[in-house]
């Protein structure tokens, strides 16, 4: 069980990270790799 819900965990903080990561690459020219 810990280790699943350690999973989810991950993921989702995974899928914060993503959906930020999107917002600033979307944010930022996209000349900028």
């Amino acid at each position: 069980m810990e280790r699943i819900r350690d999973e989810l965990g991950i993921s989702s903080v995974f899928m914060r990270t993503s959906t930020a990561r999107e917002r600033a690459y979307h944010k930022w020219p996209t000349s900028k790799t």
